[in-house]
């Protein structure tokens, strides 16, 4: 057996064995070195991701901000239907330029509570009865939600039933493609299809698309069948179209939910369900995708539409909310609201207070809407008053119109309220059957009367055609009215 230098066999035994130990351990630090270089760079790579989920979520947060001026809360909510996605709509999301910072809209800190300008003469109370007849019935799936005043009406000397106007509106058509009352009606002027379309809401649980410009029916929105069809809903109370993208129109429903269509295809694209309640007025706002909706559990609820999520809920109100209507560009973070308790109000959607309380009303407040040409937010009650408020005088009373001042109609009631886009008319759905438009400029003249309807008008609308003001109808008596202006729409 060979040996060492020192001659001990065993002496190289524990060498040999030493040196492979130190090769061994050499080995395991090189695997530990590769190992610890991999976890490095995972650990590189979480950062990485954790830094992007990061900056992702901020960028999240900002459209949310964004989108009402503020912090957004932790209140929102997924609806059970599908949800919208930005790739649904034209544009996306907004541009991040269109909500920069700016003072609230109103400046005073507590609402001041804003008194008419003068005492408020003729009947008190409007309907003695209650807010709903329920002698007459509501929509389908609601228990008496109707508001009609029909007990109201009254025949009116000297003018056909059959449709009347006088120098300045003239009837085009009667159109009668509903079921049951028709609560609402909406117009979206399609410039580029050369087309002026309408769009009704009824209690027989339909949305009808009408084409005013070619005379006839585009579709039907939802279903009259029983059963559980994916495009059933409720009895209907309003309709509004997007501001943003012309294809949405939203629908609201005595079932307490909201609905998004895709108006051209035909496609249901979302249900909300936040109310509790029966959900009343919906409007959208002129440059985000944002959209308001009014209920009888008390709330304004403001939504995200393209993403289906609840961004505010405004709960100052004492009684159901029948309306909300957003007050255009230069008031882009305020809401005014009309309430069962005789009052409306104004928002700041940044924070929720209140920057306006408006009392005055007698009776339900049921119809509101703000023009910024006319430079008036206008309010319709069952009290058969119109209001006229004045932003440049926070919000006070400007104007009282008296409906009620001719003997025929000493019993009616103001249903929704709309300014004509121009901002020259307002136009009054009444009770007694018929409408009542009033000049701007001269509140005090005796309005242009248009009847024809045979039941409560509860709502109308205002578009352009071929140059002209038209206006629209919706009636109890299960039809609407196409009227034209010989005056120029500019």
């Amino acid at each position: 057996m060979a040996t060492n230098d020192l001659g001990d066999p065993a002496m190289e035994i524990i060498l040999t064995a030493t040196r492979k130990a130190f090769q061994q351990v050499n080995e395991d630090k090189k695997k530990v070195e590769i190992h610890m270089k991999r976890l490095t760079a995972a650990n590189q790579q979480l950062l990485s991701d954790k830094e992007r989920l990061i900056d992702e979520n901020k960028r999240l947060q900002a459209q949310l901000q964004m989108a009402v001026g503020g912090a957004v809360e932790r209140e929102r909510e997924r609806v059970a239907a599908p949800t919208l996605s930005g790739s649904d709509f034209v544009g996306g999301v907004p541009p991040a330029a269109a909500f920069v910072a700016v003072p609230p809209a109103v400046p005073p800190a507590a609402p001041p509570v804003v008194a008419p300008s003068a005492p408020i003469g003729g009947p008190v109370g409007g309907n003695p009865t209650s807010p709903i007849d329920r002698s007459i019935g509501g929509p389908v799936g609601s228990g008496d939600h109707g508001h009609t005043g029909a007990n109201h009406i009254r025949e009116w000397t000297g003018a056909d039933k059959t449709g009347q106007g006088d120098e300045v509106f003239q009837l085009v058509k009667r159109i009668q493609t509903h079921q049951q009352p028709v609560h609402a009606v909406s117009m979206i002027d399609t410039a580029k299809a050369g087309s002026l379309v309408m769009a009704t809401g009824s209690w027989d649980t339909t949305v009808q698309l009408y084409d005013l410009a070619k005379q006839k029916p585009v579709r039907m929105l939802g279903t009259t069948e029983e059963g559980d069809s994916p495009s059933k809903m409720g009895g209907l109370y309003a309709i509004a179209f997007s501001k943003t993208d012309e294809a949405i129109m939203g629908c609201t429903s005595c079932d307490k939910s909201v609905y998004l269509w895709n108006w051209r295809s035909g496609e249901k694209i979302s249900k909300l369900t936040s109310h509790q309640d029966e959900v009343n007025g919906i409007d959208f706002h002129s440059s985000q995708s944002v959209m308001c909706t009014s209920s009888d559990d008390c709330k304004v609820v403001i939504w995200d539409f393209v993403e289906g999520i609840v961004l505010r809920t405004l709960d100052k109100h004492d009684k159901e909310v029948y309306g909300a209507t957003f007050l255009g560009d230069e008031f882009q973070y305020s809401v005014a609201t009309c309430c069962f308790d005789q009052k409306a109000r104004i928002f700041d959607m940044r924070d929720k207070q209140l920057a306006a309380v408006m009392s005055g009303h007698t009776d339900d407040v049921i119809g509101i809407d703000y023009n910024a040409k006319a430079k008036f937010l206008a309010t319709g009650s069952d009290d058969g008053f119109i209001k006229l408020w004045d932003p440049r005088k926070s919000w006070r009373c400007a104007t009282t119109i008296n409906t009620r001042e001719t003997p025929e109609l000493k019993e009616n009631e103001v249903k929704r309220v709309k300014f004509s886009p121009n901002g020259k008319y307002l136009a009054a759905a009444c009770s007694f059957g018929g409408v009542l438009v009033y000049e701007i400029e001269e509140p005090k003249n005796p309005p242009h009367l248009l009847v024809g309807h045979t039941d409560c008008v509860f709502d109308v609308a205002w578009g352009s055609l071929h140059g002209q003001d038209v206006l629209v109808s919706a009636s109890h008596d299960k039809s609407s009215l196409f009227w034209k202006a010989n005056t120029r729409s500019s």
